[in-house]
C-alpha cells in the first residue's frame, strides 16, 4: 500500500483589530465587590472563547484534508502522463479545480507548486529537475499569499483573522512487469483465448488484450492461464483457473513494434520458387523464396543467418520436420505467407543481435489482412525473440508446445492441450526496441 506523508503547516496571521477579551479580564480581575458574578463571566467568557477556537481548528483540519486528498488525486493524475510534461500539468491543473473549485476556493494549484523530478525509493528522496524523472511532487494551498487562506470565524476576536494550510503529495512510477504477450486486435470477442486442458504460462511478464469487447480475454473451462499480470481493454470471461485474476478496463496499448520499419526489398527477385526441403539436412541461406519454403516429412533445414523474404507461400513444416537458425530474421509478405507448422514439427530459431531487426525472429507484414498461422498436433515452437504478426491470427491445437519470448498478434488462441510458456532466453538476443516504450503494468503511487 502507498505511504502518503501528510505536510500541514499551519499559520496563524494577527489580524489589525485590538483584541478586547484581554481588557476585559484584566478589569474584572480587578473588582474587589466581592461578587461571585465576575468569576463566573470569566469562566463563562473562556469557556465560549475555548469552544469557538475549537470550532475553527475543526473546520482548519477538515480543510487540511481537503487539499491533501487533492494534492494526491492531482499528483497521481500528473504521474501517469509524466512523459508529457505538459499534458502532466494540465492534468494536475484539472483534477486540482475539480475537486476544489476556484469560486469557492480560490486558487489551490499553480503551475508552480507542480514539480517534476526523480523519486529515489532506496533513499526516500525526491530532487526536483532530473532528466531522469519519474516522480511528481503537487503542493496545494489555501494562504493569505494566494489570496484564498480560510478565513476564521471566531479566532478573529484573538487577532487571528485567517489560517494559512498547505499540503503536498509525490506520486511516483517505477517499472513493473514487461510486456510479454498482446493481442491486438481493437473490438473483437476471444481476443485472447485459451481454451482446452492446456496450459497458459507467461509467468514473470503481462499479457495484455486490447479488445474493447466485454470477453476480449476468454479462458475456458479446463484451462489455465497463469502470468504475473493479466489486463484486458475490455472486459474478462474466466470459466477456467486464471491467475492472477485480471484487469479489466486497462488503457489500450500501442503497438511496440509500429515503427520497426517493413524490411525494404527493392526490386524483389525470386531467388527461388516453391522451395523444398525433402530429405537430410539442408543448409539454406538469406534470400528471396517466392511460394516460401517447405520442409517435408523426417528432413531438417537449418537457416543460416541473415534475412529471409519468404513471398505468397508459407513457412510449412510437414510432420516430424525440423528447422533451426541463429540470428534469424523471417518476413512474411503477400497472400499465404503464414506459419504452418504440423504434428511433430520442431521450430528452433534466434532472432538477430544487432541491426534494425534486433531480438525480431518472425515479422509478417503489416499489409497482410487475416492470415491464420497454425501450430498443431504435437509440433514445438521455439522462439528466443519475437514473434510478430499485427494483422495475422495464431491458433495453438492439440498438443503443440510453444516457448517464445514476445508474441505480438491480431488474435491468439490455445485449444486443446496446447501449451504455451514465455521462452526463458539465456542468450544475449535484445527486446526489440519499441517495447522499451511499453508499461502494460505502469505502477504509481503516492510515496509521500
Amino acid at each position: 500500500m502507498p505511504v502518503v506523508r501528510v505536510i500541514r503547516r499551519f499559520t496563524i496571521r494577527s489580524s489589525a483589530r485590538r483584541p478586547r477579551l484581554r481588557g476585559l479580564v484584566a478589569r474584572v480581575a480587578l473588582d474587589r465587590g466581592g461578587s461571585m458574578l465576575p468569576a463566573v463571566a470569566i469562566g463563562a467568557g473562556l469557556f465560549l472563547a475555548s469552544a469557538s477556537l475549537a470550532i475553527d481548528a475543526g473546520r482548519a483540519f477538515v480543510e487540511q484534508n481537503h487539499l491533501q486528498t487533492t494534492a494526491d488525486a492531482a499528483a497521481l493524475a500528473a504521474t501517469r502522463r509524466i512523459v508529457d510534461t505538459q499534458a502532466a500539468l494540465a492534468a494536475a491543473l484539472k483534477v486540482a479545480r475539480a475537486n476544489m473549485p476556484l469560486e469557492r476556493y480560490g486558487r489551490v494549484l499553480d503551475e508552480s507548486d507542480v514539480e517534476f523530478g526523480r523519486w529515489d525509493s532506496a533513499a526516500g528522496t525526491f530532487e526536483v529537475g532530473s532528466e531522469d524523472r519519474n516522480a511528481v511532487r503537487v503542493t496545494t494551498r489555501r494562504a493569505a499569499a494566494s489570496g484564498n487562506a480560510l478565513p476564521n470565524f471566531f479566532a478573529q476576536a484573538f487577532g487571528a483573522a485567517t489560517t494559512d494550510l498547505e499540503a503536498s503529495a509525490v506520486g511516483a512510477m517505477e517499472p513493473g512487469f514487461a510486456l510479454c504477450v498482446l493481442a491486438l486486435h481493437p473490438s473483437d470477442k476471444d481476443a485472447l483465448d485459451i481454451d482446452g486442458t492446456g496450459t497458459f504460462d507467461a509467468d514473470g511478464c503481462v499479457a495484455y488484450a486490447n479488445s474493447s469487447d466485454a470477453d476480449a480475454l476468454h479462458v475456458r473451462k479446463d484451462a489455465t492461464a497463469l502470468a504475473s499480470k493479466f489486463c484486458s481493454v475490455g472486459g474478462a470471461k474466466t470459466e477456467g483457473t486464471v491467475l492472477p485474476h485480471p484487469a479489466v478496463g486497462c488503457a489500450s496499448l500501442p503497438d511496440p513494434l509500429q515503427d520497426l520499419p517493413t524490411p525494404a526489398w527493392n526490386g524483389v527477385t525470386c531467388d527461388h520458387t516453391d522451395f523444398e526441403v525433402s530429405s537430410g539436412n539442408v543448409q539454406i541461406w538469406p534470400g528471396v523464396y517466392c511460394g516460401g519454403i517447405e520442409v517435408k516429412e523426417d528432413a531438417t533445414a537449418t537457416l543460416m543467418p541473415g534475412e529471409y523474404l519468404l513471398v505468397d507461400g508459407p513457412l510449412k513444416m510437414k510432420h516430424d520436420a525440423t528447422i533451426t537458425g541463429s540470428e534469424v530474421f523471417v518476413h512474411l509478405r503477400g497472400n499465404g505467407a503464414r506459419l504452418q507448422i504440423e504434428d511433430g514439427a520442431n521450430v528452433d530459431l534466434s532472432a538477430p543481435i544487432t541491426g534494425p531487426y534486433a531480438g525480431a525472429v518472425i515479422y509478417a507484414d503489416r499489409s497482410q489482412s487475416g492470415e491464420e498461422h497454425t501450430v498443431v498436433g504435437t509440433a514445438n515452437l521455439d522462439i528466443d525473440g519475437t514473434l510478430y504478426l499485427p494483422t495475422g491470427r495464431i491458433t495453438y491445437k492439440g498438443n503443440s508446445t510453444a516457448a517464445i519470448t514476445m508474441l505480438i498478434a491480431e488474435k491468439i488462441k490455445l485449444n486443446g492441450n496446447a501449451g504455451f510458456q514465455r521462452h526463458a532466453s539465456s542468450t544475449n538476443v535484445p527486446i526489440p526496441a519499441g517495447f522499451a516504450t511499453i508499461d502494460a503494468d505502469e505502477r504509481i503511487w503516492l510515496v509521500r
